[in-house]
């Protein structure tokens, strides 16, 4: 993961803690498995997937769900085959929609961009930020 998906997933991982925990905030530990539980087995908007299909090649079964009486035994090599079609196919179309949305959130953001077009000799303003930089106390 990089920083930003990162950053997002600490984000809505609070968000969601925030509502669990009661007047004892030394109870929040109690809550971690089911919210995880909870953010791996929903569909997130940018793949259009649940986490857990994408990590284990296979439809989710919620502890919720009535088994059928009825019980399909696979031979390895069938459900090895059926589980890599399903990795296949899942994991092409949540490149496709991962791009989709970077393409989306592209447009958004170049909607509200200027494209200055600057010539030779024209006045511009340079504003010269001052104060504490990084790079300037390794330098010292």
């Amino acid at each position: 993961m990089s920083n930003g998906q990162v950053e997002r997933f600490n984000s809505t991982f609070c968000d969601q803690l925030k509502k669990y925990y009661h007047d004892n905030v030394n109870d929040w530990d109690i809550y971690l498995q089911s919210i995880v539980w909870a953010y791996n087995s929903s569909i997130h908007s940018v793949t259009g997937f649940i986490p857990y299909e994408l990590a284990f090649n296979r439809r989710l079964i919620s502890p919720f769900k009535f088994l059928s009486s009825k019980i399909v035994m696979l031979k390895p090599h069938d459900y090895w085959e059926k589980a890599n079609k399903f990795k296949q196919v899942a994991i092409h179309a949540a490149q496709f929609n991962i791009k989709q949305q970077q393409q989306l959130s592209k447009r958004r953001y170049d909607k509200g961009q200027v494209n200055p077009i600057y010539t030779l000799n024209d006045i511009v303003w340079i504003k010269i930020f001052s104060g504490r930089s990084k790079l300037l106390s390794i330098s010292k």
